[in-house]
């Protein structure tokens, strides 16, 4: 390999971006050359800076007065019921379609896998811990679920603008069909991440199964010690019970962002329905549709302006129980799910897929941070939003560090064939 020695006097970095645009005689810029790694760390941090200063304006916005509690509700609820769900149709619905399902199959396998493996971890984490149950639930949602849009997607496009992006192409590959590739890849990530997050999500921050269990419990010494034997009454009010409860444990899983990706979904993978939201001569294209994609657009900066202002007006919670459980989240979200996520793509790679972007994307997956859409789960359920608000900052400022060994460590793995 060739290295780039400068000239005599100060190197900055618009000499290095200029050697990084040499002829294509040049071998490849990895890991030890400068400029891909300040470049890589530039971008990440760039990215994860503009969450950070998204959700500084919150908070600055609820200590100026700006937004209350009051206020803070309404944009909560207009972020569930409204802006998430035209998020989900509008990303989900004009990407997916039958054929990437079926192609890309490796993206769901690993994903459910990372689902899977974040669980065991988080409840060998909480036990090691002795965390309660719906402690150890909340772990967990901040394990398995992350960013699957803005921070990937970034990062890839920074890539493809350096010399770095040959590591990621096929042969007779193209820098311009390797990231349109990437980005697929995550968009299809992305709609499992959504139909998980707001379903299997929904149930790991609700503490409804302890609430049923105690229930029952009352219930059931309730009619022993009050009702007389062969009586009718207690058996249909148990059972009246019973389908109460499910219809709310059925309203909290179908909530307006599960039932959006899942419309979604379904448009997505039906062509004529696809061609009249989403072909530029559809019938709702330029009306209803594009109406629902200005307000998705708006949905990920009203979810951390809010996320900021809560930083600032919900209580703090110091007890040693939410400290270890936020620790728990960082050290096995940013630390532990990189390590295992790429040792599983790198040692099942000759089983999976030639294509470099494919594995790069798998294991930058693991690598990403907890979904800053955890919050709107946070704030449907009403559990863990001080939590919550506090994991997703350290998350992200932990991560412009953490992404950018993660990246630099897989170029340097494809470049030498590690």
């Amino acid at each position: 390999m060739s290295f780039y020695k400068p000239a005599k006097g100060k190197l900055n970095y618009q000499q290095l971006v200029r050697y990084c645009n040499v002829d294509e005689q040049r071998d490849p810029v990895v890991f030890f050359n400068v400029v891909n790694l300040i470049h890589s760390t530039r971008q990440t941090c760039q990215s994860t800076s503009q969450t950070l200063l998204t959700i500084g304006i919150g908070y600055l916005s609820a200590r100026s007065g700006f937004l209350n509690d009051k206020t803070q509700k309404g944009l909560q609820k207009l972020t569930i019921n409204v802006l998430t769900p035209a998020l989900l149709f509008a990303n989900v619905g004009a990407q997916i379609d039958l054929q990437k399902l079926i192609a890309l199959w490796a993206v769901p396998a690993f994903y459910v896998g990372y689902l899977c493996i974040g669980f065991i971890i988080a409840v060998i984490a909480g036990k090691i811990c002795k965390f309660d149950w719906t402690a150890i639930k909340f772990v967990a949602a901040g394990v398995i679920f992350q960013n699957t849009t803005s921070l990937p997607i970034a990062l890839i496009q920074s890539i493809a603008s350096t010399r770095a992006i040959t590591l990621l192409m096929k042969e007779d590959d193209t820098p311009g069909a390797a990231t349109a590739r990437g980005i697929s890849f995550i968009l299809i990530a992305s709609l499992l991440s959504n139909l998980f997050r707001y379903s299997v999500g929904t149930w790991l921050f609700n503490d409804s199964d302890a609430k049923q269990a105690n229930e029952s419990d009352t219930e059931d010494s309730d009619l022993l010690d009050t009702t007389p034997l062969l009586s009718s009454t207690p058996r249909r009010r148990k059972i009246t019970g019973m389908a109460v409860s499910g219809w709310h444990r059925a309203r909290e899983i179908f909530n307006p962002p599960l039932l959006a990706a899942i419309v979604a979904l379904v448009v997505g993978i039906t062509p004529p329905l696809k061609h009249l939201f989403f072909s530029q001569d559809g019938v709702f294209y330029s009306s209803l549709t594009a109406t629902i994609r200005q307000l998705g657009q708006a949905c990920i900066p009203m979810v951390m302006i809010t996320l900021g202002a809560e930083l600032y007006t919900l209580p703090r919670d110091t007890s040693p129980s939410t400290k270890e459980m936020v620790t728990a989240i960082i050290i096995l979200k940013m630390l532990v799910m990189p390590i295992l996520g790429g040792a599983a793509v790198l040692s099942l790679r000759q089983w999976v897929t030639d294509d470099p972007m494919l594995l790069f994307v798998l294991i930058l997956l693991a690598a990403s941070p907890t979904a800053i859409n955890l919050m709107t789960i946070s704030q449907m359920t009403r559990r863990y939003e001080s939590e919550t608000a506090t994991v997703l900052f350290y998350s992200y400022l932990v991560a412009a560090f953490t992404l950018t060994i993660a990246v630099s460590t897989i170029l340097l793995i494809f470049e030498y064939k590690l």
